[in-house]
């Protein structure tokens, strides 16, 4: 029996995306991004956590669904 919950996180805490040094892209919009990150984002061991509950939990237990997000996001 395979089970699926479907899950959601925003503002996690993780590296951006380099962009090609060719980009268009300002470089101010990655730094305000890392900014807004370290100010409110969540740390991906927080998420993992959330994972490992569903994942944990016994053949007879359903967890429906997961939204992940900072408390300052709530």
């Amino acid at each position: 029996m395979s089970r699926r919950t479907p899950w959601a996180s925003t503002s996690v805490r993780t590296e951006p995306a380099a962009f090609p040094a060719s980009s268009s892209r300002p470089r101010a919009l990655s730094t305000g991004f890392v900014q807004m990150m370290d100010a409110v984002g969540i740390s991906p061991s927080a998420v993992a956590r959330a994972v490992a509950f569903a994942v944990e939990q016994p053949g007879d237990v359903e967890i429906g669904e997961i939204n992940i997000r900072p408390t300052v996001q709530a």
